[in-house]
C-alpha cells in the first residue's frame, strides 16, 4: 500500500521539559508513558533524585503537559522547569 502524499521532514530540533519524582517510582512512570503511545522519551539526569529530561516533538508540547497533569494524580512528580 503506498501513500498518496509525502511525509513531511522530522523536526530539526527537540523540545525539553524536566520532571522530577521519587527514583522508586520511575518505573512506573516509564510505563504509563509508554501507555502514551511514547509520547516523549526521557533521559534520567539524577539517578538519586530522579531528575527527568522529557523530549518530544515540538508540536506535542501541550500534550505531554496533558500527560504530565494526569500523573500528577498517581505520582508525587513535579514538573522542575517549562
Amino acid at each position: 500500500m503506498s501513500r498518496t502524499r509525502p511525509l513531511p521532514p522530522p523536526p530539526a530540533r527537540s523540545d525539553h521539559l524536566y520532571a522530577s519524582l521519587p527514583a522508586d517510582k520511575v518505573n512506573v512512570f516509564r510505563f504509563l508513558l509508554e501507555a502514551e503511545d511514547h509520547l516523549a522519551l526521557f533521559t534520567i539526569l539524577d539517578k538519586y533524585g530522579a531528575t527527568l529530561r522529557l523530549s518530544f516533538a515540538p508540536g506535542q508540547r501541550p500534550e505531554v503537559l496533558a500527560f504530565l497533569d494526569r500523573a500528577k494524580d498517581l505520582l508525587p512528580l513535579t514538573v522542575v522547569a517549562l
